[in-house]
């Protein structure tokens, strides 16, 4: 199954954010019922906080925010570090929008050096990445300056970051997910399935409601406390969120890989042995080991994945290396199911792994859980 680096460090604090939950119900449901398996040292605490209730809830959303702000700045500023490493890998310049957006933040760091969040950074640092990233090929440029930002992350401000790499309309593309709608709807559908605009406008409104509520309980102005059912559509739709926005970064790096790569793609004509065995052709060399296959799987959401190549077969007899193209097909063995409709794509092995893109090679098509909470 694929790996998301980020999502699963986000996953921790989540789940502690469960056993919140769980308390916060007892103080719901039972007030005066206050042992249910709970510590006793916990709770002889809480007996004596007049607002208990509040307590916990300022502690869930603020630490649930925090969560979720992290994983969007870690996230940024990777996406742009695996930009510069493919850029140095394929010997490219880095893409033309992050060099003017990594420009235009080294002026605002320079014009705000006092701020605590730039504590030791040196005017000639920041002026010897600026220029670099600007008049050179962009090879030294750090996604660390992506992290830093002055709005709380709400759809528009997380679209805004994200547009400044390149990646347009990004949570608008997560919420054409059947999946993201049906976590973002769940327990409130009636009629007809929701549709993108609705699910946008959903996220959008889950979201700034989130952020409000956190930033009045960090500011001490908190007035109203929400009930277990709100905090865990939020908790729902942070992980929805998060699962899906690194699943489409990662894909749209993988793409970038591809095309900057110059990677062959290759016709699959037919799939035998389960899918295990395609018939390609196409006008490239293949060759068993240092070969790989990058597939992109269409659909409303795709998803890349890669594979080496395993075994490949001309006119019934293995061979270690072929040329596919002028008529000539193979069959090539790979560890995953593949399907004729998918997109394939041809490239060396060694140079997909020497970017390090968190994409492993996947023996099963990608999965995502059932529910966005675990059973048991």
């Amino acid at each position: 199954m694929a790996t998301f680096p980020y999502y699963n460090s986000l996953l921790p604090e989540t789940e502690s954010l469960l056993r919140y939950l769980e308390i916060y119900e007892i103080l719901e449901s039972h007030p005066g019922d206050m042992h249910l398996g709970t510590d006793e040292r916990i709770l002889g605490a809480l007996r004596g906080l007049a607002s208990r209730r509040r307590m916990l809830f300022v502690s869930f959303v603020v630490s649930l925010y925090g969560a979720f702000e992290e994983f969007v700045e870690s996230l940024a500023e990777r996406y742009v570090d695996f930009h510069v490493n493919i850029a140095k890998l394929c010997k490219v310049r880095v893409e033309e929008k992050i060099r003017e957006s990594h420009f235009s933040r080294s002026l605002d760091r320079l014009n705000r050096r006092d701020s605590r969040q730039d504590l030791g950074v040196s005017v000639s640092d920041v002026l010897r990445g600026m220029l670099d990233g600007y008049d050179a090929d962009g090879h030294h440029i750090s996604g660390e300056i992506f992290r830093v930002h002055t709005s709380n992350f709400r759809v528009e401000s997380i679209e805004a970051l994200f547009s400044e790499l390149g990646c347009q309309n990004i949570i608008k593309s997560v919420c054409s997910c059947d999946w993201v709608k049906e976590n973002l709807f769940q327990g409130d559908r009636c009629g007809d399935d929701p549709d993108d605009a609705s699910t946008l406008k959903r996220a959008r409104l889950m979201l700034s409601n989130f952020v409000e509520a956190r930033n009045r309980a960090a500011h001490g102005k908190l007035r109203d406390i929400e009930g277990r059912s709100t905090m865990e559509s939020w908790l729902r739709l942070v992980r929805v969120l998060s699962f899906y926005l690194e699943r489409l970064v990662l894909d749209e790096l993988g793409r970038s890989c591809i095309l900057k790569n110059r990677a062959q793609k290759v016709e699959c004509i037919n799939v035998y042995k389960d899918g295990r065995v395609l018939i390609l052709t196409g006008g490239t060399d293949i060759t068993v080991d240092e070969s790989s296959l990058v597939i992109a799987k269409r659909g409303t959401f795709p998803m890349l994945r890669w594979a080496p190549v395993q075994e490949i077969q001309r006119d019934g007899n293995r061979v270690q290396s072929l040329r596919l193209g002028d008529g000539c097909e193979a069959g090539v063995r790979v560890g995953f199911r593949g399907r004729k409709d998918y997109e394939y794509f041809v490239v060396r092995s060694q140079d997909w792994q020497s970017v390090g893109l968190p994409i492993e090679n996947m023996e099963e098509d990608p999965s995502v859980p059932a529910s966005i909470f675990h059973e048991g």
